[in-house]
């Protein structure tokens, strides 16, 4: 920090970080927007500084061609310096150039994409700062990411854990869940999409999305069991609470092949039909010529 001026001819010019978007939780690979916020003093002449930053944590990497620098509306192409990192940058203001904006409006916009390091139910961080060379103003933003967890067993026999059950994401519009090279992105065709796998202790996950409704599609079913044909729901939510997500593992049932007797496949079902109507008839064709046999005699 940088000792005041005594007789307070510096306050600290007003300094906010905007998350614009309308929501804090989001997939990985979405592009997130920010803004920095700040009004150039009216004496900026009398300043020896005035540097604006970002410092994101490793799970944002910054996207450099998105940064854009106005003032009143008025896009700023010249009178400073930019310096990039992976998951940040500076903007180090040249002073004289900023005298024509003195008691304006500085804002500064950019992106950041939430990359696959993102941890679920943690906060992700991001913070802005105003260095004016009498002091140092710092804001934070916390965006989120979540996850679920499943295990998959056998109908009735929750110890008996499944291995080998592979699994679609479908979202509300029917699309299927991909993974990218730098995220996630919805398709429609489902032999682009994501396959999720049970290990050998029947669990598998998703990490890395916002939260919401989601529908798990059953495309290959353990060996031994019959394939689920009915979607199974579940949603995401993010919490803090990383015990949360684990108490709320989503089990997923196959019934096992042959362990119905009584209910044959459907593919069965017309042959046991037609061969227990051709016994029906032949029993009614008998009874009809034995009782005609009996009115003769």
């Amino acid at each position: 920090m940088y000792p005041k001026n005594e007789e307070n001819n510096y306050p600290d010019p007003p300094f906010e970080k905007v998350l614009e978007e309308s929501r804090d939780d989001f997939t990985i690979g979405d592009k997130i927007t920010y803004s920095l916020h700040t009004t150039i003093p009216m004496n900026i002449l009398d300043y020896q500084k005035f540097v604006l930053s970002d410092s994101a944590d490793e799970a944002l990497t910054f996207l450099p061609n998105s940064l854009t620098i106005s003032s009143n509306g008025q896009k700023l192409s010249e009178g400073f310096v930019i310096h990039t990192k992976p998951h940040g940058f500076e903007i180090a203001f040249s002073i004289p150039s900023l005298e024509k904006y003195a008691g304006k409006d500085l804002n500064i916009s950019y992106q950041m994409q939430l990359n696959s390091t993102a941890q679920a139910n943690k906060e992700i961080n991001n913070n802005g700062t105003l260095d004016f060379g009498f002091g140092i103003s710092t804001k934070k933003v916390s965006v989120y990411t979540g996850s679920k967890q499943f295990v998959k067993i056998e109908t009735n026999k929750p110890n008996k854990r499944l291995a080998g059950a592979v699994f679609l994401i479908k979202n509300k519009a029917g699309n299927y869940l991909q993974r990218t090279a730098n995220g996630y992105k919805w398709t429609s065709n489902e032999s682009d999409a994501l396959h999720l796998t049970s290990d050998k202790n029947g669990a598998f996950s998703i990490i890395g999305l916002r939260t919401g409704d989601y529908w798990l599609k059953e495309l290959k079913a353990p060996s031994g069991y019959i394939l689920s044909e009915t979607e199974i729901p579940f949603t995401i939510s993010t919490s803090l609470s990383e015990d949360k997500e684990t108490v709320g593992r989503l089990k997923v049932v196959n019934r096992k092949e042959n362990s119905r007797p009584f209910l044959p496949k459907t593919n069965e079902t017309q042959k046991i039909i037609l061969v227990v109507g051709m016994v029906f008839a032949s029993l009614a064709i008998w009874l009809f010529i034995k009782k005609r046999t009996g009115v003769t005699k």
